[in-house]
């Protein structure tokens, strides 16, 4: 495991290197959506629904359009498909999307920082949900970025797909002195708010204890 592959490391040096290069990497998404804001103040947060293209040309879709894409969009070489089904995807694209499939009760990933919760899950897959997270739930997502962090300080216990004890969410978690399992590859897809879970980061491992209806 990622874990085993650091123990004997000085971990604190490799979390100051860390967080310097989560400076300039994780808090890209922040200053990318921020200047967009900042350009299109009227489109305020669907400014980064915006194509690279539209905001080269300057010719910007209607609001209804981004608000389409808002509720989902498939993006892939140059095309930007809206309101598809996984079927109609592949079939345009001529592909096959895998699927992970999942039949075990327990999840399991990386110890990043030891500790047993139990709460409501709350999935944050953007800086949208930040505002809705509640304190004392289950933070689940698949990676976190700074803007994350007022919704980490109220977490109980924090469980993303990736990373090992050297990502972002493991760092703040330590900090935090929050529970935090990393790398369960799955947490986002079989999790859903509102199901109630144990975590324990001491096993590093994530059950549920009453899933919602």
């Amino acid at each position: 495991m990622d874990e085993d592959k650091v123990k004997d490391l000085d971990l604190k040096e490799l979390e100051k290197v860390r967080s310097l290069t989560d400076k300039l990497c994780n808090s890209s998404d922040t200053v990318i959506r921020k200047s967009l804001i900042k350009m299109y103040p009227k489109l305020e947060e669907l400014s980064s629904l915006l194509t690279t293209q539209e905001i080269f040309s300057g010719k910007l879709p209607l609001k209804s359009e981004l608000l389409k894409r808002d509720m989902g969009y498939f993006f892939g070489n140059n095309k930007l498909l809206i309101s598809k089904s996984r079927p109609e995807i592949e079939k345009i694209f001529e592909i096959k999307f895998k699927i992970n499939k999942f039949d075990s009760a327990v999840l399991q990933g990386n110890i990043a920082q030891k500790g047993i919760a139990r709460g409501l899950v709350r999935r944050v897959m953007g800086h949208k949900q930040i505002g809705e997270f509640k304190k004392g739930e289950i933070l689940v997502s698949s990676m976190t970025i700074p803007d994350f962090l007022p919704a980490m300080k109220r977490a109980a216990a924090i469980v993303t797909n990736e990373g090992g004890v050297l990502c972002h969410a493991a760092i703040l978690a330590r900090e935090l002195q929050i529970p935090c399992v990393t790398g369960t590859r799955f947490a986002t897809h079989i999790l859903r708010d509102g199901d109630y879970i144990e975590v324990d980061a001491n096993n590093g491992t994530i059950k549920f204890l009453s899933k919602k209806a």
